[in-house]
């Protein structure tokens, strides 16, 4: 960067501080006034961008990977550890005149930046979806049944809401996938607690969304016929949340 190797008219003290600033090797009252000071000083600031393009410029061509957990983190105690260091070190280096401490720092920050990118797990986008949502109802109740399906993992997660077995049955959830003759079971449902997450296998999960929810009142151990033999107490149907 200019500023760094021109070698006139230069604040070393300035460009040691917008560098440490740019690596965030700055403790918090320092970095507090170093972010003061890119709000006022323009020549500051622009230092602090320089630094910033020129750190990220380092890692440009480095391919990310995703190694075990202990070089993570061997790579957390050695940053901080150097971070301590350096601080230590940084009065003396600057009092003595010169950048030549910064060309180092410059070396290691580099080493530091090849590291991290190889260490630090890439981070994926936020999934934005799709998700899948049903409110079942009831003819009977104004009791309200949610179920929200995440596709990632395939759970389903349930809230029965006012939906209760009558003494001595059980509950029984139902999918009727979209376009079939016959319900598919999910399972029994818990009297307690009435917020459940329900693990779907692979094939089941892709046949969830169009398709239509059921909960039906039970026999102790659920339907001995593979359908429904009780009243059908809640039914939604599937749909994009």
């Amino acid at each position: 960067m200019s500023e760094v190797t021109d070698g006139t008219g230069r604040d070393d003290d300035a460009v040691a501080t917008a560098a440490e600033y740019a690596l965030e090797l700055l403790p918090p009252r320092e970095r507090e006034a170093a972010a003061r000071r890119a709000e006022t000083d323009g020549r500051f600031r622009r230092l602090v961008a320089e630094w910033h393009e020129d750190f990220a410029a380092l890692a440009d061509e480095v391919e990310p990977a995703t190694p075990p957990g202990r070089v993570r983190r061997a790579v957390k105690r050695f940053a901080a550890a150097e971070t301590r260091g350096r601080r230590r070190r940084l009065g003396g280096r600057l009092a003595a005149g010169g950048l030549g401490w910064l060309a180092g720092g410059l070396a290691a920050a580099a080493s530091a930046l090849v590291i991290l990118s190889v260490a630090l797990p890439v981070v994926e986008p936020p999934y934005s979806g799709p998700f899948y949502e049903a409110r079942l109802t009831s003819d009977t109740s104004d009791a309200v049944v949610t179920a929200r399906f995440d596709p990632r993992d395939n759970v389903l997660a349930l809230d029965r809401g006012g939906v209760t077995a009558p003494e001595g049955r059980v509950l029984q959830l139902w999918l009727l996938p979209k376009g079939a003759d016959a319900p598919l079971s999910l399972g029994l449902l818990p009297q307690d607690p009435t917020v459940v997450d329900v693990q779907l296998p692979e094939d089941i999960g892709s046949a969830i969304p169009g398709g239509l929810l059921e909960i039906s009142e039970e026999p102790p151990g659920g339907s001995p016929t593979g359908g429904p033999t009780g009243s059908v107490l809640a039914v939604g149907e599937v749909e994009d949340a």
